[in-house]
């Protein structure tokens, strides 16, 4: 890596991942492995829906893709924004909008009693706000079944962007020592 801080940021990651390995359940490290990356992956196979889930609580995170044939009382699709969904390669291809378009349904039609639509309206991409647009999705959805919310607060991310500040000279003064003497 050209960049040292981000070889030793790797490096830190990778050291983390041995740690976490070597306290993981199972017979062999390659048992413990495949248990993290279960645990970790969005496949269908590391979460499941069932009575006993639902009575629980709890919740499950998975793909588009892996929730055909499932339902849950809620569900929850994040990234209904323009270049996401339909993702911007779709956009490209021949069909692509079109598949798109029923890999939204599909995730829709899970829902039995609730569905809720979310999207950024804007990204931060190199320390910049960009806008993003609504999915196309949206607009095609009947408004009678449609309760929008638009939140105004913006402090949460100028509160955030004033955090990682502090957080960033902190830690440039205290890779630099007191500064005092030079």
């Amino acid at each position: 890596e050209k960049n040292a801080n981000v070889a030793r940021a790797r490096w830190d990651i990778v050291r983390d991942l041995i740690d976490s390995l070597s306290r993981a359940q199972g017979d062999t490290a390659f048992g413990a492995l495949d248990d993290m990356v279960s645990k970790l992956s969005l496949d269908d196979g590391a979460f499941s829906s069932s009575d006993e889930d639902e009575a629980k609580g709890r919740v499950t995170l998975m793909t588009l893709h892996s929730s055909k044939g499932l339902e849950f009382p809620v569900v929850v699709m994040c990234g209904m924004s323009e270049g996401l969904l339909p993702h911007r390669r779709a956009l490209e291809e021949r069909g692509g909008v079109q598949e798109e378009r029923r890999l939204c349904y599909v995730g829709m039609t899970r829902a039995r009693e609730e569905l809720i639509l979310t999207r950024a309206r804007f990204t931060v991409k190199r320390n910049e706000r960009v806008p993003m647009k609504p999915s196309r999705f949206l607009d095609e959805l009947p408004t009678e079944f449609v309760k929008p919310y638009r939140s105004t607060d913006t402090s949460a991310y100028e509160r955030q962007q004033q955090q990682t500040t502090a957080d960033g000279f902190a830690r440039l003064k205290s890779l630099l020592g007191d500064g005092g003497g030079s």
